[in-house]
């Protein structure tokens, strides 16, 4: 489940880390922040996948699969794990709704999730 905990950089901007774990069984997608953000981090760990994954970020309240395109789509190798930085960093302007598939495209109604645990941290601000 998507957790979120606040953190400050440089001493001088409130940001909220948002962390969660797809499992096997996890379907949808994830409710991570509400309101306007800017996106400075994404960090996915897929050291148990036998598959590549896809970190798929939606700027929505809510989002229908197969039909919402994503904003933003990240992969991550089989059995690696991968840090991406922003500058300038990357906006949302209504929520922040996130998705881990094997699908690489900008989604179906259903997807093919992972059968093991994939890890994402995401370093927002408002």
């Amino acid at each position: 489940m998507a957790t979120t905990k606040l953190y400050t950089l440089a001493g001088t901007i409130a940001t909220k880390r948002a962390d969660f774990t797809q499992v096997s069984g996890d379907t949808g997608t994830f409710a991570l922040a509400s309101g306007a953000h800017h996106m400075h981090q994404v960090i996915i760990d897929n050291t148990a996948g036998t598959t590549d994954v896809y970190l798929k970020l939606w700027d929505a309240s809510s989002v229908t699969l197969g039909t919402t395109a994503p904003n933003f789509i990240f992969p991550c190798a089989t059995g690696e794990s991968i840090e991406f930085s922003f500058a300038p960093k990357g906006s949302f302007g209504t929520a922040v709704r996130a998705q881990v598939s094997k699908d690489a495209g900008t989604g179906t109604s259903s997807p093919a999730y992972p059968t093991w645990s994939v890890t994402v941290s995401i370093l927002l601000s408002t």
